[in-house]
């Protein structure tokens, strides 16, 4: 068995570290009786983002962490792996399914620390795995919709974020107070003047 832990942020996750995951999956496996391999993880990386196997240019991101996962699974050092639960292996439908049918093909079980009686060699795992992963997909695009928002609005009441175009810089909008923390961008001479 090994194990695959994974979050973009704490605070996104609630404080679910990788180690309270790996914690958790040792815990399932003792319980079970089923011999621990080891813990893959990957910290601060988008569950929508694949392993390297799946794509095109190694120039792409991807996480190295779920990389190896899936090099020493095809070294034949484990036949099952599991996850706290689907988020934590895939918040991205395409990634999910393409794994899913990676392990099938390799004749890997797929559970999750969560659900660990329903794998992906039982019929209603499709069921479940389906609806949790959808789950997990729609969270991720609502978090995109509300951030747009947020920016959005932010954008209107004149608050910039990133970082100045080339050429440009910051400057108070209102240098002669010093609470203003309200900045426009203009030209580099001009904020060095200013």
């Amino acid at each position: 068995m090994a194990g695959y832990a994974r979050y973009s942020t704490e605070s996104q996750e609630g404080g679910v570290s990788i180690q309270t995951q790996e914690e958790e999956m040792r815990r399932v496996c003792q319980m079970r009786q089923w011999e621990y391999h080891k813990t893959y993880s990957d910290e601060g990386l988008s569950g929508t983002l694949p392993p390297v196997q799946f794509v095109r240019s190694e120039e792409g991101p991807s996480r190295p962490g779920l990389t190896e996962l899936l090099d020493d699974l095809e070294k034949g050092l484990f036949d099952t792996v599991m996850a706290l639960d689907d988020s934590r292996l895939a918040r991205d439908q395409n990634v999910y399914w393409n794994l899913l049918n990676f392990f099938k093909e390799r004749k890997v079980v797929y559970l999750t620390a969560m659900l660990p009686d329903i794998d992906s060699t039982k019929p209603e795992f499709q069921m479940v795995g389906g609806v949790q992963q959808s789950v997990a997909a729609y969270h991720v695009e609502i978090t995109k919709f509300k951030t747009r928002l947020a920016m959005a609005a932010l954008k209107r009441g004149g608050y910039l974020r990133g970082r100045p175009m080339a050429g440009f810089e910051r400057a108070l909008a209102n240098p002669e107070d010093p609470k203003s923390s309200h900045t426009v961008l203009v030209p580099g001479e001009l904020a060095k003047k200013g």
